[in-house]
């Protein structure tokens, strides 16, 4: 998944927002008020495609609040993906385009605005023609339900080499089309390992609860989210929450356990700048070894 590690990073250091690597925390005396505000703007930006309304909900929010700095902060994030979806539309260098389009799609996982990303995930493939976006379509539409258009995307491709990300999300395609033998037969031939595949996770995680085995379900949920960096967990939680598969599930204690467990991943010190040898702890970042 191409937003693991650079989830607003990206944004931020373009924003040049350097000492933040994610986005702000959210005062807990604030949450309800937060929680209301993005409701609002999920609904402007997914339903109604207006940008400037959802911009300025944040800019009301933040002259209304100003002790609280998550609304400024929400204000020149999204500012910054308005300029950036335009800079898309007009755009002629590739690499240029490329960084554009994984900046902006980092931000719509983020939010959880998956059906937003589509669009920009489709050209980035069309344009590019690689394994690594073919499989952020696969993932864009298979989160959006739509699991026929999944099929036919990945059919058209013919690709020699498949990186195990590619190989569950086709698992989870034979599960969610029917063929519940054969996504299970799929991923019994994969060989994974959870640090290095912790996103393949959530694909068998669906196709267990697509073949009926809730427990081999969750227990594979819970690896995904052992094995994700502290910093990244409430995107994966929201990815959980809002998947087709885990809505008759929502606010039972077994669900509310695996959206608890915690990351066996040490969080970086990383500030997302452009260079290690100029960064103040490349003696303490591995990074930079």
């Amino acid at each position: 998944m191409m937003f693991k590690t650079i989830i607003l990073t990206i944004l931020l250091s373009i924003a040049q927002f350097a000492s933040a690597e994610t986005a702000p925390a959210k005062p807990a005396v604030d949450e309800p008020k937060i929680a209301k505000l993005e409701t609002s703007v999920e609904e402007l930006i997914v339903k109604k495609k207006e940008y400037s309304s959802a911009l300025q909900e944040y800019a009301s929010a933040a002259k209304a609040n100003p002790q609280v700095p998550y609304y400024r902060d929400q204000y020149a994030i999204l500012q910054r993906v308005i300029k950036l979806k335009k800079l898309l539309a007009e755009e002629t260098n590739a690499e240029k385009w490329k960084s554009y389009a994984v900046a902006v799609r980092a931000y719509y996982y983020s939010k959880g605005y998956y059906s937003e990303s589509l669009e920009i995930d489709m050209a980035a493939a069309a344009r590019f023609d690689t394994v690594d976006f073919a499989v952020n379509v696969l993932e864009t539409l298979l989160l959006t339900g739509k699991n026929e258009d999944a099929a036919k995307f990945a059919a058209s491709k013919q690709f020699t080499e498949k990186p195990a990300r590619y190989k569950t999300l086709e698992a989870v395609i034979l599960a969610r089309t029917g063929k519940i033998e054969d996504a299970m037969n799929a991923i019994k031939a994969i060989e994974l390992e959870p640090k290095a595949n912790a996103m393949s996770y959530f694909d068998l995680a669906r196709v267990y609860s697509a073949a009926g085995d809730k427990e081999k379900a969750l227990s594979n949920l819970k690896i995904l989210m052992e094995h994700t960096i502290p910093s990244e967990q409430p995107i994966i939680q929201s990815m959980i929450q809002r998947s087709a598969e885990y809505v008759p599930l929502q606010n039972t204690e077994e669900l509310k356990a695996v959206l608890a467990a915690q990351s066996k991943i040490t969080q970086s010190g990383c500030t997302g700048g452009s260079s290690c040898g100029s960064c103040s702890m490349k003696d303490k970042c591995a990074s930079s070894k």
